[in-house]
């Protein structure tokens, strides 16, 4: 169905007088958001909110009305996936309004309140310990239960209202929230829906696993042993289902709560083992994958080194080419701090070599995925992917050499050639995944780097890595033939260097507001103008502010003696000069 309303969504874009069915757009809106939901593809989805978002306007009355909601329930969708709040802001502003909110009379009420509910949940759930939160989840439990008044609630509707008083008893916003969840998850309608069920099918499923999540909110905020069962009983019948399977990218998430669930019951190998399997679910949003690996970290005397060799397999896919530039720099700051942790967690273990592949990795994992798109082609394991699984191989190809042809072009590109290459990135990480993932292929992460490959670059020339962490800064070194890494510990630390930047920085702007404000001429030793009023000066002045051309060679200095001149002499160099 995607496939062919694609074409005449396109068809469309040529013929002004072509009309297209509204009911047939909305169903293709919701068949995107299902294979967002049940695959993790984001390319239908983005297609859709793009040729939606354009014929919404040239709509009225009841069919803009309909178009306007499937919009709002497909930047919802998008915003979940990437946790973005800008999507949020566009599910809110396409969504029902507000007078519209009010009138519970009209026949369409129930179902415009629910959409909104769940568009209030999401904004609550994404801004988590802010102010704000508390009034969005708010906002969505009164709708909720405004429904349930009214008879017409559901299953799904009881698990909305249940999720959303689970969230305020977890960042503790209302005291009165736990006795209302108690009341919601003793209906009748849930309990009978949760006893009886042994292999539950998806949304089934995803609804009992929030069920487990709300008994975990629970036991934290009141330490019932019994609200710890359920949660540990809830969370396994979910995992006991065949249809959210490995690869279904919702499992990822129930895995990591039914982790916390057995931290809790102090049973920390099974916490550890439900933390590991989702950091390796392939199809699974890269973001949560992360989280678990975070989450894997905390559980007591775990093998650090392995967590972040598993974290950083899926840090670049968090800067990668489906995110917008602004995720990418987010999620760049959050890399930045995990390369340092592991190097250091490899440096403590006294694997040098493992350290030296962690810092190299990081220190280029923005550029990574553009270098794994560089060597696509070349790469010795392309030949047993287009020999095992040829289908595969050639979408790939196809995938890369779009991107190769519009990153050509990033210098000069309109709105809709960044929106292709945003889908296009979405595509060729999709593929990529199921390459992974390909029992045939059998490569697992091929363009992964590799210690041997950094060996043979210094083969020709020295390398040297330096890492800076919140204890110290580390050398890690590889001499010009050697084949064996070193590692020195150097005498300084963060927080001279950031408190140096940060001098650096002000003084920076006193010059340039110097600069811009002095419009008088000085005068004597004992008056001066400032905008051409005299000031006399009284007494002994206060030395004059450094300068950033003096704080800058204090920088250098301490760089030299600190960091450059022991590395020199641990790599052999004959260096004398220690500046003042």
């Amino acid at each position: 169905m995607i496939g062919f309303v694609e074409q005449l969504l396109r068809f469309a874009s040529h013929i002004p007088t072509f009309h297209l069915n509204v009911q047939l757009l909305v169903d293709f809106a919701a068949t995107c958001e299902a294979q967002l939901d049940r695959w993790g593809i984001l390319e239908d989805v983005d297609i859709a909110i793009h040729y939606i978002s354009e014929i919404v306007t040239n709509t009225s009355n009841g069919d803009h009305d309909k178009l306007q909601l499937a919009l709002s329930s497909l930047y919802r969708e998008r915003a979940i996936y990437f946790g973005a709040l800008d999507d949020l802001k566009s599910a809110t502003e396409h969504g029902p309004k507000p007078q519209a909110l009010n009138d519970t009379k009209h026949t369409s009420w129930p179902s415009k309140a629910i959409h909104a509910g769940r568009t209030y949940l999401a904004h609550g759930i994404l801004l988590k310990d802010t102010v704000k939160a508390q009034g969005y989840l708010n906002k969505a439990t009164d709708l909720f239960e405004k429904v349930i008044a009214i008879g017409s609630g559901n299953i799904a509707l009881l698990v909305y209202v249940c999720e959303s008083l689970a969230w305020m008893c977890e960042l503790g916003h209302d005291a009165g929230a736990e006795p209302r969840l108690r009341r919601h998850l003793g209906s009748y309608l849930l309990t009978d829906i949760l006893d009886q069920q042994n292999n539950p099918r998806v949304s089934t499923g995803k609804h009992i696993g929030r069920i487990g999540f709300c008994y975990l909110c629970l036991f934290k905020k009141g330490s019932n042993q019994k609200d710890l069962e359920n949660s540990i009983k809830y969370y396994n019948i979910v995992m006991n289902s065949k249809a959210i399977d490995k690869r279904h990218p919702c499992r990822c998430a129930l895995l990591i709560g039914l982790g916390h669930a057995y931290l809790y019951k102090k049973q920390d190998k099974w916490a550890a083992h439900c933390f590991k399997t989702a950091t390796l679910l392939e199809f699974a949003i890269p973001a949560l994958r992360m989280d678990a690996c975070f989450s894997w970290a905390k559980v007591p005397n775990i093998d650090l080194v392995e967590v972040y060799s598993n974290a950083l397999k899926i840090a670049p896919q968090l800067a990668g080419l489906e995110y917008a530039l602004s995720h990418r720099v987010d999620n760049a700051k959050l890399l930045k701090n995990l390369v340092q942790e592991a190097t250091k967690a490899a440096i403590a273990g006294n694997d040098i070599s493992l350290a030296l592949m962690w810092a190299e990795q990081g220190r280029g994992i923005i550029v990574a995925q553009m270098l794994q798109l560089r060597i696509m082609f070349t790469h010795p394991g392309i030949p047993i992917i287009q020999h095992k699984e040829p289908e595969l191989a050639d979408s790939l190809r196809r995938a890369t050499t779009s991107l190769h042809q519009l990153d050509a072009l990033m210098g000069t590109m309109d709105v809709k050639s960044t929106r292709k290459l945003h889908r296009d990135g979405v595509r060729w990480n999709h593929l990529v995944r199921k390459i992974r993932a390909s029992e045939k292929a059998q490569l697992g992460d091929f363009l992964c780097l590799s210690i041997e490959k950094i060996l043979q670059l210094g083969r020709k020339r020295i390398i040297v890595i330096i890492n800076a962490h919140g204890d110290g800064w580390d050398a890690l070194m590889i001499r010009k033939g050697d084949n064996r890494p070193q590692h020195i510990s150097l005498p300084t630390s963060n927080e001279r260097f950031s408190s140096l930047r940060k001098d650096l920085f002000n003084a920076g702007l006193r010059e340039r507001r110097s600069g811009d404000g002095a419009s008088g001429t000085t005068g004597s030793d004992n008056t001066s103008k400032v905008k051409g009023r005299a000031v006399k000066k009284i007494g002994a002045q206060p030395p004059p502010p450094p300068t950033p051309d003096s704080i800058l060679k204090i920088i250098l200095v301490q760089l030299w003696n600190e960091v450059v001149h022991p590395i020199l002499q641990e790599l052999g160099i004959s260096v004398s000069t220690i500046l003042p």
